[in-house]
């Protein structure tokens, strides 16, 4: 839209005018942002998105500008992602721009975190008798998440209580001859 504003004096005779120009409609909006909580140490984050009435985005991390699709290619600006390499806690924010600069922002934040380590796992040789229990124990570090697993199998345990995943014990019934995996998992999963 355009519009035209005039003022008119009559002593003197003077006419000003000026134009503005405008858009009418919906604005820029993000539908959607997503990111990992958490990366491992050494590992990269991606950022994707989905945008409407935004021509224009600029994805930033820790207040740096670090990804900008270019103004021709407004497909990314409407649905993209880009895969970022952190090494700390990091604020991802999306910028997308509409029509005469208006803008709207969305952030996540992704944390580093260090690999999981499985310090300790002792599951006894033998029991006396299939189905007896068997006292299988860990020690781990950085872990947030601890998983017995059958090798090549199912879990048969797992827990996400901080004092059990970092030392625990747990009883597991083996009927017939078994292998035991421990699984243990950062704040990404890994």
């Amino acid at each position: 839209l355009r519009f035209v504003l005039s003022a008119t004096s009559t002593a003197p005779a003077i006419t000003l005018t000026r134009t503005i120009d405008s858009y009418a409609g919906d604005g820029p909006r993000i539908d959607e942002l997503t990111a990992p909580n958490a990366v491992t140490t050494g590992s990269a984050a991606t950022l994707s998105w989905k945008t409407r009435n935004a021509p224009r985005v600029q994805v930033y991390a820790n207040g740096l500008l670090v990804h900008e699709p270019p103004a021709t290619d407004v497909s990314a600006a409407a649905r993209g992602s880009v895969t970022l390499p952190l090494s700390q806690v990091t604020a991802c924010e999306l910028v997308a721009y509409g029509f005469n600069q208006v803008a709207t922002r969305a952030s996540r934040k992704v944390e580093v975190v260090k690999p999981a380590k499985a310090v300790a796992f002792n599951v006894p040789g033998s029991v006396a008798t299939p189905g007896d229990a068997a006292v299988v124990s860990w020690k781990t570090q950085d872990a947030v998440r601890v998983e017995v697993q059958l090798k090549n199998g199912p879990v048969v345990f797992a827990t996400e209580t901080p004092a059990q995943v970092a030392a625990g014990t747990t009883n597991l019934y083996p009927g017939v001859e078994t292998s035991y995996v421990l699984v243990a998992r950062n704040l990404a999963g890994d």
